[in-house]
């Protein structure tokens, strides 16, 4: 069965050769390149580049809107034009040849929302890099993974108040509550980089991987974190996710530059974090309500 493929790639002040890198591998991979710029300072240099006009259909929004709100744009013109998967990709984040053509091997998978590589950080080996074959996860990054279309339609979409950080979580979390699978095939990867990532060792024998995010990812780490923690406690271990949150903020404050302005944009994050579980709260409510007036009238 075959299977119609568009990849996106989400753009906020690209450097031009890398995007031209990306492209260039996605278009020799895929049947069409959505563009979603989120307001870049070089969007006419963007526009005018040769492998743009060739290869892409960019979208322009006018200012940064958040890449969750970018990969629906992406993914409903992917719905719109009919295509039945979307190779979701950063700026920078240039894809092997047989990248496309080794996660498809999965697409007739019964129920499968996602396909994922195996995400190697160039800064920081990790024990998973030597994983081999595929099996099925709880979650992934939207980087370089295959996402299908009517089930991102179906499952509700991605969440566009979290903004950046959990975006992907937080839709993986969406497709395994309703019954769908995520697979992650170990023998496909992909070089990428998370942050200015490092390994420090602390007591010697123990390490710890420090990101050095700027002031206002940290901030949307942990608001958004707080919130998962509290939407999807079915489908994630809640306690280890907390405490590893907790881990990473002492470890910024031990460890990272620019303590103070961090330590403020985490403290915003925790206190956001409960605007955003009490909004959620509230939605609850309403469609709890719906749902009993809509089982009156029907009684009735």
């Amino acid at each position: 069965m075959n299977q119609s493929i568009a990849a996106s790639i989400v753009l906020y002040n690209p450097q031009i050769d890398r995007l031209r890198d990306n492209i260039v591998s996605a278009a020799a991979q895929t049947e069409c390149i959505v563009l979603i710029d989120n307001g870049s300072s070089n969007i006419d240099e963007i526009e005018k580049a040769d492998f743009v006009v060739e290869h892409c259909v960019l979208i322009k929004n006018s200012s940064n809107l958040g890449l969750a709100t970018a990969l629906n744009q992406a993914m409903q013109w992917a719905y719109e034009n009919d295509y039945d998967w979307v190779l979701t990709l950063d700026q920078d984040s240039v894809c092997e040849k047989s990248l496309v053509v080794n996660l498809s091997k999965h697409v007739n998978k019964e129920r499968v929302g996602i396909i994922a590589p195996k995400f190697i950080d160039r800064n920081c080996k990790r024990l998973s890099d030597s994983e081999t074959g595929w099996k099925y996860i709880l979650r992934c990054i939207t980087s370089a993974s295959l996402t299908n279309v009517k089930i991102w339609k179906e499952v509700g979409e991605f969440n566009e108040e979290l903004f950046i950080d959990y975006v992907d979580y937080d839709f993986c979390a969406k497709l395994i509550r309703s019954g769908y699978a995520i697979i992650k095939d170990s023998d496909v990867s992909l070089i990428h980089e998370i942050g200015h990532s490092k390994r420090i060792f602390v007591a010697k024998k123990h390490s710890y991987i420090l990101y050095n995010h700027s002031a206002m990812r940290d901030y949307y780490i942990v608001r958004n974190t707080l919130y998962y923690c509290y939407e999807y406690p079915d489908v994630w271990n809640v306690k280890r996710e907390k405490r590893e949150l907790l881990i990473r903020c002492v470890m910024i404050m031990l460890f990272e530059s620019d303590k103070r302005h961090k330590f403020a944009a985490m403290l915003k994050g925790w206190k956001d974090s409960k605007k955003l579980i009490s909004n959620q709260k509230n939605r609850k409510k309403e469609e709890k309500e719906e749902i009993r007036k809509k089982n009156i009238e029907y009684v009735k």
